[in-house]
This record gives structure tokens, C-alpha cells and sequence, in this order.
């Protein structure tokens, strides 16, 4: 073999080594870009699954309402509906792109389940729909149990399960096709890791056997090109052989010089293609980490909200049930067999309508408080007096002290104290606290209502000399329907009064002024409550 087919042969051999090591790459990147879209596809349908899976819990929850609300809101359950149909949609263009983007008949037969999966679940979804429809159809026409009926065995026992059943399988294969597309991911790029080394490898022994060949013919020549070739393979891609004369050594020398140049260019491109591929599998973990955060937190909130709505539900159940087996007692009793005197009626219906405003007073403060739960109360923010304010509630409150033979003392003083609120809230406010007071005080004792300002806070005392609160009671007096026993001095017509509201709503009125309630009690001695409202000196916005 010539000196010319030698080097042509080494060249040769050195360029394929370079080709190699490119094609290794570009299946490299190729297979990975197509392993990161199929796990973004999974990582997509599997939160559009959960997407969907919150919006028929939503669906699911409206229903539910339905079934204990005298009014059905139709709005809601119809904006609900078409949430879902929209998840649905967007689940199911999703696979139908993911199927497209396979390439092989093995995986396009692993995701055809998932079609058949999503049609299943789209029937489901249908027969829920019709569900709701004959549900909602019943209620307006007032068959109640009919549609209570109808929602437990279909929708409540069947559908809901039926779907239930199919997220989690659903979820369970997207879980499991990331987890696969990255194991096979890792395997793909260990076999390429292999093959790249066995390449490297080749080359460099291949070039080591030229090489000593032709060490004993031309020394000085190969040794420069061993020179060459050491520094290539220890990484030091810069490196040239110097050219001299017009010979096939000159030309030698510049063919590998244009090899070190090749190689070291594509060894930047690979550089470049690996930082950004790493970037990328960087920044699709963060957003996938955002997304699972997002998704806790949206689950935290709908549990929370169910908790509300079960409790608020069961404290109207418990707190309307009194009033109301008095009324239909009281009718009972009028309505008995037998002759009975005019009077017997009037008492009876003067009972019953007694009962009826105890009623609604509790019905008014039980939709207050669930306008507090969903923040739907508005307020009108103004700079007041709130010396103004707090004599209103006293003459309000003296008309209900004449009532029970209780007098109001009240040291509000003429100096104006500028506060920033809704005089109406505030008002109510002072008038919960006064009307507290009358009912827990005997016949001739006294309430003080005093009205104090230090350097930025006013405070409200409200104070009654009646039964007092125990003090194991004390930390609770604030909390929704609590009404704790009062000492043994106090009648018990007045203890009874009440529907465990008004100090809650109080509490949180004062709250939103971003003031401070506490109470103070001792038994049989006195009663004080104290508000403070921070004091505005110039006009501005309403609290946050």
C-alpha cells in the first residue's frame, strides 16, 4: 500500500469516525425530542384528566346542593356543565394529536385504550347530563323525593362511581407511560453513550496502528502527525500541524488540520445541543413542579369549601329545627277537636307569630353568615363620626331596654372621632353588643355604653352588671351557634334568646374595619366588651 492510500485511508477512516460520531448524535437528539414530547403529552392528558376529574366534582357538587336547596340554581349547574364539556373536549384533542405523534403500531395500540377510555368516559359524562336534566325537571316540579330518588341511584350511586373508576385508571396509565417514556429515555441514551465511546475508541486505535507504520519510513512527518494526533485525542482541539513545502506530507498536514477544525466544531455543536437539551429537561421540571403545586393547592381549596358548606348546612338543620317544631306545636294545639274561646286562639297565633320573628332573625343571620363565608357582603366606605354612630345604637338600643326595665347610661362625650367605615356595619356592630347586654341583665340594673379614643384607636366599651359569663366559656363566646349556660342567677328566658350569631358576625365586622373585639366577664359581677377601631385622620381608601 502506497503513502498515499495510507493517508487516504487514515483520512478516510478518521472522517468516518467524525460521521459516526455525528450520527450518534442526531439519533441522539432526534429520539430524545421525540421521548420529551411523548412525556409531554402524558404529563398534558394526565392533568387535563385531573382538570376534568375537578370538574365533575364541581358538577357532582351542584347536584348535591340541588338536592337540599329549595331553589335550584340552574345558572350554576348549566356554567358547571359546560366546564366539564370543555375539559372534555380539551382531553380528547390531546389524544387525538398524541396518536398521530406515534410512530409505532405497538404504542398506537397501547394508546387506542385510551380512546376507548375517553369514549367511555364521554358516555358517562352524556348520561350524567341527562341525569341532571330529569333532576332538575322533577325539582321544578316540585317532586322533591322523586328527584332525591333519581339522584342516588343514578347519579350518586352509579355515574359518579362509574367515572370515579375510570380517572383512576386513567391516571394510573399516564403515571405509568411517563415513567416508561423515561426509562426507555435512559436506556436510549446509555446504549448511545456505549456506542459513541466504542466509536471514539475505534478511531483512536485505528490511527495508532497507521501511525506506527509509518514511523520507520518518516519519522519526522508521522511524529509531527503523532504529535497531532496526541493532542487531538487528550481534548486540545486547537491544535495544527505546521504545513511546509508542497508534498503529499503538506497535504496530509492540512487535511488533518480541516479534521481538527471539523471535530472541534462538532464537538461545540454537541456541546451546545447538550446544554440546551438540559435546559429544556430543566425547565419542563419546573413547570411541572408548578403545575402539581397548583393542582395541591386547588384541591386543598375545593376540600376546604366542602367542609364549609357540610357544616353551614348542618347548623341551619340544627338551628331552624326549634323554632320550627314550636310553630307546628302551637298549631296543633289550636287546632285540636273541641270548642275553645277566642282568646285561646289569639294566645296561639300570638305565639306563632313570636316564633315566626325568632325565625327570621335566625334565617337573616344565618344568610348573613353565609354571605361572610363566600365575601359576598359589600361595604360603603366613608370617613364618619363615630361618635354619631355609637348614639344611634344607643337610642336603638333604649327602645329594646324599656322592654326588659333596663336603663342605658352611655358616656359618648361631643368630639368627633373620624374613623373609616360603613356606618350602617359599624352601627349593627354596637347594637349586637347593646341588645347582648339588655338580655343577660335583670330588670332595674344598668348598661354603660362608653366611647373612648386614645392617639389612633377609639374603643367602644360596652359593659351589663347581669349574669355574666362562665369562664370556660369565655374562649368560645365568638364562635358560629355557641351559647354557653349562664350562672344561676340568670332568668332563663333571657338566657334561651338568641341564635348564637351575633357575636360571631360582630367579631367578624370588627375584623373587616381592621379593629379588635375581646370580652371580659366575671360571673354574677360584670360583663365588658371591648371594640377598637383605628382612628383616620385624613380621608383615603376603604380597608383592604
Amino acid at each position: 500500500m502506497s503513502f498515499s492510500q495510507r493517508i487516504s485511508a487514515f483520512v478516510t477512516l478518521l472522517v468516518l469516525s467524525i460521521v459516526a460520531v455525528g450520527v450518534v448524535a442526531g439519533i441522539a437528539l432526534w429520539q430524545s425530542e421525540y421521548y420529551f414530547r411523548r412525556a409531554l403529552f402524558a404529563n398534558k392528558q394526565l392533568a387535563e384528566i385531573n382538570e376534568l376529574n375537578v370538574g365533575v366534582q364541581h358538577f357532582a357538587s351542584h347536584m348535591a346542593e340541588s338536592m337540599s336547596i329549595p331553589e335550584v340554581n340552574r345558572a350554576a349547574i348549566d356554567r358547571s356543565a359546560a366546564e366539564l364539556d370543555s375539559a372534555l373536549q380539551k382531553l380528547a384533542a390531546t389524544t387525538s394529536e398524541e396518536l398521530v405523534f406515534i410512530q409505532s403500531a405497538e404504542e398506537r395500540e397501547e394508546e387506542s385504550e385510551d380512546t376507548l377510555r375517553l369514549t367511555r368516559i364521554g358516555t358517562i359524562i352524556s348520561q350524567m347530563h341527562a341525569t341532571a336534566r330529569q333532576i332538575i325537571a322533577l325539582r321544578e316540579q316540585n317532586d322533591i323525593q322523586g328527584a332525591q330518588v333519581l339522584y342516588a341511584a343514578e347519579f350518586h350511586d352509579k355515574l359518579h362511581p362509574q367515572l370515579e373508576q375510570e380517572f383512576a385508571a386513567a391516571i394510573a396509565d399516564e403515571e405509568g407511560e411517563v415513567s416508561e417514556t423515561e426509562s426507555e429515555a435512559q436506556r436510549f441514551w446509555d446504549l448511545m453513550l456505549w456506542i459513541g465511546i466504542a466509536v471514539v475508541l475505534s478511531a483512536i486505535a485505528a490511527s495508532l496502528y497507521l501511525a506506527r507504520n509509518f514511523q520507520r519510513s518518516l519519522n519526522a512527518p508521522i511524529n509531527s502527525l503523532l504529535l497531532g494526533t496526541v493532542a487531538i485525542r487528550e481534548g486540545d482541539l486547537n491544535y495544527r500541524i505546521p504545513v511546509t513545502g508542497n508534498d503529499e506530507f503538506s497535504q496530509l498536514a492540512s487535511n488533518f488540520n480541516e479534521m481538527a477544525q471539523t471535530q472541534e466544531q462538532s464537538y461545540n455543536e454537541l456541546h451546545s445541543s447538550r446544554d440546551l437539551l438540559a435546559r429544556k429537561v430543566e425547565e419542563r421540571t419546573v413547570e411541572l413542579t408548578r403545575q402539581s403545586s397548583a393542582l395541591s393547592n386547588a384541591n386543598a381549596k375545593l376540600v376546604e369549601m366542602d367542609r364549609i358548606r357540610v357544616q353551614f348546612l348542618a347548623d341551619v338543620s340544627h338551628e331552624l329545627r326549634t323554632p320550627l317544631t314550636t310553630l307546628r306545636g302551637e298549631a296543633q294545639i289550636a287546632l285540636r277537636p273541641g270548642p275553645k274561646p277566642i282568646t285561646a286562639y289569639r294566645d296561639a297565633l300570638e305565639r306563632v307569630v313570636e316564633q315566626s320573628n325568632v325565625l327570621g332573625n335566625q334565617i337573616d343571620d344565618l344568610l348573613f353568615m353565609a354571605r361572610t363565608e363566600s365575601d359576598a357582603v359589600r361595604f360603603d366606605w366613608k370617613l364618619v363620626d363615630l361618635s354619631k354612630i355609637v348614639s344611634a345604637a344607643v337610642q336603638d338600643g333604649r327602645v329594646l331596654a324599656q322592654l326588659n326595665s333596663v336603663d342605658i347610661r352611655a358616656q359618648i362625650g361631643t368630639e368627633p372621632i373620624q374613623v373609616r367605615a360603613d356606618a350602617a356595619r359599624l352601627k349593627q356592630v354596637i347594637v349586637i353588643l347593646i341588645d347582648n347586654a339588655i338580655k343577660y341583665s335583670k330588670p332595674g340594673q344598668n348598661v354603660d355604653v362608653i366611647l373612648d379614643n386614645a392617639s389612633s384607636t377609639a374603643e367602644i366599651v360596652v359593659r351589663d352588671f347581669g349574669a355574666g359569663i362562665r369562664p370556660k366559656d369565655l374562649p368560645h363566646v365568638f364562635d358560629r351557634f355557641y351559647r354557653g349556660k349562664a350562672s344561676e342567677t340568670a332568668s332563663s328566658s333571657n338566657s334561651s334568646k338568641g341564635s348564637g350569631l351575633g357575636l360571631s358576625i360582630a367579631r367578624w365586622l370588627v375584623e373587616k374595619h381592621l379593629g379588635e373585639i375581646t370580652i371580659k366577664s366575671k360571673p354574677n359581677v360584670r360583663t365588658e366588651v371591648f371594640v377598637r377601631i383605628p382612628i383616620s385622620t385624613l380621608p383615603g381608601a376603604a380597608p383592604a
